[in-house]
């Protein structure tokens, strides 16, 4: 990663005209930048807010809040200098082009703030992931699994699978090393059982990181049916908006129409299906065919019908918790049994609401702490390591020391998860989704 740290500084406040504006300095220049514009020195305990005038030159830019970080008490872990503006775009940017006109200092990058932080070991690759999601977060659970990775409650779940391998590690070490003096080796208690259980926990939170990935994406809803059965009335209806158009002729919808909605806490992406039916139109087929996709790869299927004799499209294959509708219940009775609905008039959409709630509800249950590729990487690796180590235990006295070798692999693969290897190729990617400020 390089050691040369620079000085950055950047808006840490959000966008647009506001009461308060926050620049952040972070780095070795922080402080003789600061006392460059209040013409002295700051003489400030850390972490005290003071009330100084900044100058550029001769020219006056405002009053401002002046809070000093030291440099390791701070986020970055570099000294750190917060300016707490008035909110006007005039003081913002001159007070911008004061920063500019120093040598020593620059505009920080996306993530720069942060990448200092693991740099200083602030934080580890694990919690900046984590601090990524909780930014980009737009729902309740998504906050609640981006706090899950950036608070380190997944950190200790790592350190406390590296103990359980150590202690495996020490006690195959201790059987090689002191040989001769009989230091025999428990190889179910002491390698073979706690390997299974390593191994389950963490195959316990690859599964889970499915489902993170699933809640932070979108939990999928594929609304289907025939033509002109209701589909794009209902989807207006449920996300608020007219996003399909509306219409009695059969075959409008000619592709899958996608709007992320809100449900419960829970970011759900509702797909409006072309009708299905049979079609000669090459257009229309088209969108037949991506619907059908779409709807069998959905976690949910919501089956809207005009009777209860309607039968199922035959390309779509029902799952267990699908959701089967009555439509246009503000034209016709309902049917006995079956939940009724009218996307015009609102009928039964908080009922199904509820429903769809209730399902995403069942996989947020399921999460775990980690939600990428990345992470699953990792964690297979340390798994297949493990895997290995079990087979060497198969004839001990030959392979005892691959045995040794496959544990301090899976060691060296938890620590790729925390990112306490260097792995340049993964930052820029990471880095990518945050913003300027942080």
């Amino acid at each position: 990663m390089g050691n040369m740290v620079e000085t950055v500084f950047a808006k840490s406040s959000g966008a647009g005209v506001s009461a308060i504006c926050v620049i952040r300095i972070s780095g070795p220049y922080a402080l003789k930048t600061i006392n460059t514009l209040l013409k002295s020195d700051l003489k400030s305990p850390p972490r005290y807010a003071v009330l100084r005038t900044l100058w550029w030159g001769k020219v006056k830019l405002d009053q401002a809040l002046i809070i000093y970080f030291a440099k390791d008490s701070s986020f970055t872990g570099e000294e750190t200098v917060e300016i707490h503006l008035h909110g006007s775009k005039a003081i913002i940017d001159m007070t911008f082009n004061a920063l500019n006109s120093f040598e020593n200092i620059r505009p920080a990058g996306p993530g720069d703030f942060t990448l200092q932080a693991l740099k200083n070991g602030k934080l580890n690759l694990s919690q900046v992931e984590g601090l990524a999601n909780l930014i980009n977060a737009e729902t309740e659970a998504q906050k609640i699994l981006a706090d899950k990775l950036f608070s380190g409650s997944f950190n200790k779940t790592v350190e406390c699978w590296r103990s359980k391998l150590l202690n495996i590690k020490a006690n195959i070490e201790a059987s090689i090393d002191f040989s001769e003096e009989n230091i025999e080796l428990d190889i179910e208690g002491e390698v073979k059982k706690p390997i299974d259980e390593i191994i389950g926990e963490i195959s316990k939170e690859v599964s889970g990181s499915f489902y993170v990935e699933k809640i932070n994406r979108g939990f999928e809803v594929a609304i289907v049916g025939g033509p002109n059965v209701g589909k794009s009335t209902l989807l207006n209806c449920l996300v608020g908006e007219e996003v399909s158009i509306v219409s009695e002729i059969p075959g409008t919808t000619r592709d899958v129409i996608e709007k992320k909605v809100n449900i419960g806490g829970h970011l759900v992406s509702i797909f409006d299906c072309a009708g299905l039916r049979e079609t000669v139109d090459p257009i229309e087929k088209i969108g037949v065919e991506r619907a059908e996709k779409r709807a069998n790869s959905s976690d949910l299927r919501i089956f809207l019908k005009d009777t209860p004799g309607e039968e199922d499209p035959i390309s779509i294959e029902r799952k267990k918790n699908d959701i089967v509708l009555m439509s246009k219940t503000d034209i016709k009775n309902g049917f006995e049994g079956y939940l009724g609905i009218s996307g015009k008039t609102g009928e039964g959409v908080i009922d199904l609401t509820e429903l769809i709630s209730r399902q995403v509800g069942e996989y947020f249950k399921k999460c775990g702490s980690t939600c990428n590729n990345r992470h699953r990487n990792a964690m297979g690796k340390a798994i297949k390591s493990m895997e290995m180590a079990k087979e060497n235990l198969k004839d001990i006295v030959v392979n005892i020391e691959f045995v040794a070798e496959d544990i301090r692999q899976a060691l060296l693969n938890l620590e790729d998860l925390l990112g306490k290897i260097d792995i340049e190729e993964v930052y820029g990617e990471i880095f990518s989704r945050f913003c300027i400020g942080k």
